[in-house]
């Protein structure tokens, strides 16, 4: 049987005891009753208690980050300029030199991209091959968009006054280069001193001032050569002074202007032959000389240069005829020489040649005008002859053809007020102001240099800008042209 042996603490553990509590007391007692020291005291750490784990419930699969993939590829083609892709109708991304590209946001594996032209550089047409897929475990790296450049071109169609032809010019607006169309000159009636064109490019009509008729031609859509119209030319009043298409591109309006009236004709939407209303032509006032008409093509005015007013007209939409609107004529002060539309149709321009500009409000129901400016705007520094008058496609920015050269406007879209811009440096002496159909860029034309000038207006304040080339010499003096960028 083993031996216990018993502890040695059980024989001494009174005497040990006693010791111990007579430390203890000391100890805290501070060791002496004397002392003065302070005590300190270190309070316990603060117990933190642990966040508990909670384990997945039986069966559940562990968690895994989705899988992604980007998309991209090349760019081939890209000159100057800036190209803006989407992917999926977002996450865009700007790109300004040929190479790869990446976009910035991944794809899930599985899902679908789309990768689509957001914004194609100017003079630039772009295509995108291996645009769309699924994403299949890799990334897209095949998506390929190709840009070709594309010829910036015009095609400037001028009456040839005296001459009894029109010419038609192509211009490379890149290169400056200036050609014959082919088959210029086109053969016209007597003294054609003014064209007009449809809305859609496919027409063109000049007004033979001394043969009282109108020529009209079919623009060929690739080449912008000339054919005459059958059965043309066509009877108008006495000396047809100018022409003015509606722009739902359904009627033709001549000014003749020794006739005190104005003509009307109906155009066939295939032939472009022209066929003249009933009641035409319409009365109008002394010598009446430009047309513009309203955007929604129900009223039209008319200048009438010796009788210093403008006479206006309701359009009847179904045969194109005219109806004298009540209060007409209104005075302008002067002779008018030219008459602009303002994009909205609200407003109207009426230029006049005792150095006058004068800005009309259009009723929209009725056609009234409203004078906005009695005596009209003019200045001091500028002798006679402001013969004409556009503006930039947001109208924003309004142009007068001068003889001493291109004035510019703010127009303060909401109450039509005019605010001149600081002198910009030309000498031309401006015939006609015209735009191109967009309103980007201004074609003007001086009939003393027998020259046209060709220039991009800014977007933001409408300053001109000369394109490589221009001014472009012509065979006759521009009374005015039309312009057609295919």
């Amino acid at each position: 049987m083993p031996t216990t042996i018993a502890p040695r603490f059980v024989r001494r553990s009174l005497p040990a005891l006693a010791l111990g509590a007579s430390l203890m007391l000391l100890t805290a007692c501070g060791g002496s009753s004397h002392s003065d020291a302070p005590t300190t005291s270190t309070p316990p750490a603060p117990v933190v208690t642990p966040t508990p784990v909670i384990p997945p419930a039986p069966g559940t699969p562990p968690v895994t980050p989705a899988v992604t993939h980007t998309v991209g590829g090349t760019v081939s083609g890209l000159g100057s300029g800036q190209l803006i892709l989407q992917n999926n109708g977002a996450d865009a991304l700007n790109i300004t030199a040929n190479g790869a590209f990446t976009f910035a946001t991944s794809v899930a594996d599985q899902a679908t991209y789309n990768v689509t032209l957001f914004t194609q550089p100017p003079g630039h047409v772009c295509s995108i091959a291996n645009g769309s897929g699924t994403i299949a475990s890799a990334n897209v790296t095949n998506v390929a968009v190709s840009c070709v450049a594309t010829a910036a071109v015009s095609w400037v169609y001028i009456p040839d006054y005296g001459n009894d032809r029109v010419l038609g010019y192509r211009i490379d607006r890149t290169t400056g280069a200036r050609t014959d169309l082919p088959g210029s000159p086109y053969p016209a009636g007597d003294n054609n001193r003014w064209i007009a064109k449809t809305p859609d490019h496919r027409f063109i009509y000049t007004t033979n001032l001394a043969s009282n008729t109108v020529s009209g031609y079919s623009v060929n859509a690739t080449t912008g050569e000339l054919t005459a119209l059958p059965g043309g030319p066509v009877a108008t009043g006495t000396g047809p002074m100018s022409m003015e298409i509606s722009p739902d591109g359904r009627f033709g309006y001549v000014a003749n202007s020794q006739g005190s009236s104005v003509s009307a004709y109906s155009i066939d939407a295939t032939t472009g032959v022209l066929t003249e209303v009933a009641g035409s032509p319409f009365a109008a006032g002394n010598i009446p000389t430009k047309i513009a008409i309203t955007p929604d093509s129900h009223h039209l005015y008319v200048t009438n240069q010796n009788g210093m007013d403008v006479s206006g007209f309701s359009i009847n939409t179904a045969t194109g005829a005219l109806t004298p609107v009540a209060g007409s004529p209104w005075t302008n002060g002067g002779q008018g020489y030219g008459i602009a539309m303002h994009p909205s149709g609200d407003f109207l321009y009426v230029t006049g040649w005792q150095a006058r500009l004068n800005v009309y409000r259009i009723d929209p129901t009725t056609g009234a005008l409203t004078d906005l400016m009695p005596g009209g705007y003019t200045t001091a520094s500028s002798t006679w002859e402001w013969k004409s008058f556009t503006t930039n496609g947001a109208g924003t920015v309004g142009y007068l053809g001068t003889n001493q050269g291109i004035r510019l406007y703010d127009i303060d879209t909401a109450s039509g007020a005019l605010t001149e811009q600081a002198s910009q440096p030309n000498n031309i002496r401006t015939e006609y102001v015209t735009t191109n159909a967009s309103g980007t860029r201004l074609y003007s034309s001086d009939f003393h240099t027998i020259t046209f000038h060709i220039a991009d207006i800014d977007a933001g304040n409408g300053s001109l800008t000369a394109t490589p080339g221009s001014p472009f010499y012509v065979g006759a003096r521009p009374y005015n042209l039309v312009v057609i960028e295919p």
